[in-house]
């Protein structure tokens, strides 16, 4: 599978933003490399989601829980 065929980080929070936690600190965690299920694409800008289920978990951690 190739970078092309996964959906972005910031696609994939769109797709489940209502039951994830803000963007930002999102982001902030996969530039950390505290974000499982995600690693950052080869072009240096933004990430890719290489197991959703991963990175949907650790999305939705500490949201109002």
């Amino acid at each position: 599978m190739t970078t092309a065929t996964l959906p972005t980080l910031m696609q994939f929070w769109r797709l489940h933003r209502d039951e994830c936690r803000p963007i930002g600190s999102i982001v902030a965690d996969a530039r950390a490399g505290k974000l499982a299920g995600v690693e950052p694409l080869e072009s240096g800008f933004g990430f890719a989601v290489l197991n959703p289920s991963a990175a949907l978990a650790a999305m939705q951690s500490a949201k109002g829980r």
